[in-house]
């Protein structure tokens, strides 16, 4: 438990060293895409949280932090591990807490954690971790940084959470369809796919799905990026997370880390200007120029590579193509490709593996499944890859 709180002690010092900067910004600073798009998407259930906040004794502040953290205010998200939902939560701890929604799931099980260890990191720690990551005193970096992002939430909110609310209401909202990209959504609104993608990262995570729900700007901002020849600058705002920045870029968040020099639990202030690396394997890129009838959809389509990987590999903030210009595509990036196949009675993961000669674990991949954490019913499609 000693081991534990020094820990914890350190990641608290290094968050309440972040507070100043925060506090000491313009008010008009512009503020993170990602906070502001989650919390407009958070707006849609507030008055739940908000009940079930009251009905279990836990800071709604707290618990609106918690859930930006979790998914982004997405609700039909499912971890590798597993969770589910809003806040998260798994299927085991959702049944032992005997409540109706997925967000008094949540809410209830940190009002435990927070009466069990009376503090907040801590309850954080084992809300992430289990119980057993506080009393073992050990916890892993995944947690350690889980709680300090969680706390970088929270004290975003009390410094801007009324301007952030502003920015939010601004936003408008659509419902993805069935056979939605991000090249489709940016047609349909107007706005460029990196905008998209910062103001969704959890979507930005996993192929988007019918029914999420989508925020954009009214109108395509000026590029919020600069480019050199490996890389993208970005300049954060207050509520940015490096996390979720690799999440709208596409770019591992190791590769972040090792070109900015950011520990595994760590927090990047405002102002700071991140480098997002763009990874060239020579062997794998071909140049394509472009012809009149060109678009980054057509090229991408040609190539069976995904639309974002075309754009930002090629820095086309605006989308547009020019006749002779020579777009860079790289080969290693083509999309899967799949068969759907509908669960029928009788059925194991294993058993349609065999059928359809796949390898268990490419199966489980397509389908967001971990070893150990998988269920399927009769009636569930299935992606099937194609060898």
């Amino acid at each position: 438990m000693i081991r534990m709180r020094a820990m914890f002690r350190l990641a608290c010092l290094s968050l309440c060293l972040a507070l100043p900067a925060v506090a000491q910004q313009e008010v008009e600073t512009p503020l993170a895409r990602s906070m502001v798009g989650s919390y407009r998407k958070l707006m849609e259930i507030e008055d739940k949280i908000l009940l079930a906040a009251e009905r279990h004794d836990v800071s709604p502040l707290l618990a609106r932090a918690l859930c930006l953290y979790e998914s982004g205010g997405n609700a039909s998200l499912t971890s590798h591990a597993g969770a589910q939902g809003y806040f998260q939560v798994m299927p085991g701890t959702f049944r032992r807490m005997g409540v109706r929604t997925n967000i008094e799931a949540g809410i209830k099980y940190l009002s435990q954690q927070l009466r069990r260890f009376g503090r907040e990191d801590l309850a954080l720690a084992a809300y992430n971790g289990g119980p057993g990551v506080v009393t073992r005193g050990r916890a892993p970096l995944e947690t350690m940084q889980y709680v300090l992002g969680v706390g970088n939430n929270k004290n975003v909110l009390q410094q801007h959470e009324a301007r952030i609310r502003d920015q939010a209401l601004q936003l408008r909202i659509l419902r993805t369809e069935e056979g939605d990209t991000w090249w489709s959504l940016s047609h349909r609104t107007g706005i460029p796919v990196l905008q998209l993608r910062l103001y969704n990262p959890f979507l930005a995570l996993r192929p988007l799905a019918a029914g999420r729900l989508i925020v954009y700007p009214p109108a395509a901002e000026q590029a919020p990026v600069t480019f050199a020849q490996d890389s993208i600058g970005y300049v954060t705002r207050p509520g940015d997370h490096y996390l979720l920045l690799a999440a709208a870029f596409g770019v591992a968040p190791d590769r972040i880390r090792e070109a900015n020099g950011l520990w595994h639990v760590d927090l990047v202030l405002p102002g700071t200007t991140l480098k997002i690396p763009l990874d060239r394997d020579e062997a794998s890129w071909v140049d394509h120029t472009v012809e009149p009838t060109d678009t980054v959809g057509r090229v991408a389509s040609h190539y069976g590579v995904p639309v974002w990987d075309v754009i930002r590999d090629n820095r086309l903030w605006d989308q547009d193509l020019s006749g002779a210009q020579v777009v860079r595509v790289d080969l290693a990036r083509k999309i899967p490709r799949f068969t759907s196949y509908k669960v029928r009675r009788g059925d194991t993961l294993t058993g349609i593996a065999q059928r359809h000669s796949v390898a268990l674990a490419s199966l489980r991949k397509a389908n967001g499944f971990s070893a150990g954490h998988w269920r399927i019913r009769i009636g569930d499609v299935l992606r099937i890859p194609l060898n």
